[in-house]
């Protein structure tokens, strides 16, 4: 945990939001028929953002129809299957 607290009410708190925190990821993720990692969770916004950087730098558009399929691709890299 990176709470810098002392106090045992505190701690108590910062853990109970935490885990809650997961069990509503894992609830809403349930809800739409997938099942839940939380590598999965944590790969994917990195891997938009690591794409996100390349197309900056190398200047090219991502919005073109022909690079759809191939994106997605790209995002899922690393994902664990279901």
């Amino acid at each position: 945990m990176h709470c810098q607290t002392r106090s045992k009410n505190k701690l108590s708190f910062h853990l109970n939001a935490s885990l809650s925190s997961i069990s509503l990821a894992k609830w809403v993720y349930q809800e739409v028929g997938k099942l839940y990692y939380m590598a999965n969770v944590k790969t994917l916004p990195i891997n938009k953002l690591m794409l996100e950087r390349f197309f900056s730098i190398l200047e090219i558009t991502p919005e073109m129809q022909i690079n759809n399929s191939k994106l997605r691709q790209l995002e899922t890299v690393g994902l664990i299957a279901a």
